[in-house]
């Protein structure tokens, strides 16, 4: 298995994603270590070395002061001399808003996730059909006793059906006071 070359004047071009991942390796962290310290999780850190997703602006500066670099040497701002050389070339990870859906999920997704299909579906079309304002402003509730599964629900739910929307929103409210932002 050889390796593709790069071209000349790529040649010192890495993405963001391997720029983050270099910074890591070299400092011999782990993806949870990097996470631990600038208070996210290695799922996110795995996202953002393979491209799947971009920081935002927040992780981004924690980033940077992280690893002593700036936000162009992460290659997360082109330099003005890089734009006028490349201009049919976008700036690395900044995907239109429109492509990077919005996303404040705090869990992983449970691999052991079994069952509640019935409601999935239910909240799935209720959330779904009939999309007026009328609609759209109906909130949807999962209560129930304490440990039975309703945040297992509604996570399995924002993974299952993050295609369908523009934003998914967690809002810990399991009080008045915590519910008022």
């Amino acid at each position: 298995m050889g390796t593709e070359e790069i071209p000349a004047n790529k040649k010192d071009f890495r993405t963001t994603a391997s720029r983050l991942k270099h910074e890591r390796e070299r400092r011999g962290w782990t993806q949870s270590e990097v996470a631990e310290r600038i208070g996210t999780t290695q799922v996110n850190i795995s996202r953002w070395e393979k491209s799947i997703t971009a920081p935002g602006p927040y992780y981004r500066q924690k980033l940077g002061v992280l690893f002593g670099k700036t936000l162009v040497e992460l290659g997360f701002v082109m330099e003005e001399t890089e734009r006028k050389e490349d201009i049919s070339t976008p700036p690395i990870l900044a995907p239109a808003p429109s492509q990077q859906p919005l996303w404040n999920i705090p869990y992983r997704r449970n691999p052991f996730f079994t069952g509640r299909e019935e409601i999935l579906s239910y909240l799935h079309n209720v959330l779904t059909e009939n999309k007026t304002a009328a609609a759209l402003t109906q909130a949807q509730a999962i209560s129930g006793l304490g440990g039975i599964g309703k945040t297992q629900i509604a996570i399995e739910y924002a993974y299952r059906y993050r295609e369908s929307y523009d934003a998914f929103l967690w809002v810990t409210a399991s009080s008045r006071d915590v519910q008022t932002l």
